[in-house]
Order: C-alpha cells, then sequence, then structure tokens
C-alpha cells in the first residue's frame, strides 16, 4: 500500500488506522523473505547467547553480533510494514486544541462592591 493510499484510508475511517497499517498485503518478495529474516534472526540470538555465556567473552564478536542482529532486526521491521516508533502522529481529533474564538467572553462580576465615599460633614 502506498502512502497516500494509506493517508487516505486514515482520513476516510480514523478508528481503523491501526488495523490498516498492521494488514497491509505482503507482495511475493515480502512473503518469501520474512519467514528468512526471522529464522535467520532466530540463528543470531542463539549464537548471541552462546557467546555471552561462555567462560572468555570476546567483546569484539559480542560488538558484531548485536550489529548483526540489530541489522536483521531492522529488515525484519520494513518487510511486515511496521512503522519506525514516533513517526505516526496523532490524528486532528486527537489534539483537542482550542482556539480563543470559540471561547465565550463572559463578563464577570466584581468580587467586592465598591466601596461608598465617605460624607464628610463640615463641622467647625
Amino acid at each position: 500500500m502506498r502512502s497516500h493510499e494509506a493517508r487516505r484510508l486514515r482520513r476516510l475511517y480514523p478508528s481503523l488506522a491501526p488495523a490498516i497499517v498492521a494488514n497491509i498485503p505482503l507482495d511475493a518478495y515480502q512473503r518469501r523473505q520474512l519467514p528468512r529474516v526471522r529464522q535467520q534472526l532466530d540463528k543470531l540470538h542463539q549464537l548471541f547467547d552462546a557467546l555471552l555465556n561462555a567462560k572468555e567473552i570476546d567483546t569484539t564478536a559480542i560488538e558484531k553480533m548485536s550489529r548483526s542482529i540489530a541489522t536483521f532486526s531492522d529488515l525484519e521491521r520494513v518487510l511486515s510494514g511496521r512503522p519506525l516508533p514516533g513517526t505516526n502522529r496523532p490524528s486532528a481529533s486527537n489534539k483537542q486544541q482550542v482556539s480563543m474564538a470559540a471561547v465565550p467572553l463572559v463578563s464577570v462580576a466584581p468580587i467586592a462592591p465598591e466601596p461608598e465615599p465617605l460624607a464628610i460633614s463640615a463641622t467647625p
């Protein structure tokens, strides 16, 4: 599904937006490659566990293995159609912005009544 199609569907059906992203139809290449990548990820995790449980820890091997796991994880994310965290923006209905034009102007009565002026009498 193209990005403009996904945006159009999100506008038309906002309640289905997460389902639209999750149910993107896979083409033949993705259907063939996704199981392979996931299988390779499982093997890499097993090798990584073996490296961590070894008597002598080889830090360069652990570094290379963790980089390859990150690379395959990113490839798996792309093939399965999941977006990067934070790339889905909230819809306009979730923002709940209130403009000042929508707020009615209300006259507020003073809290305390104004004092009356003192009457001063002129006594000699």
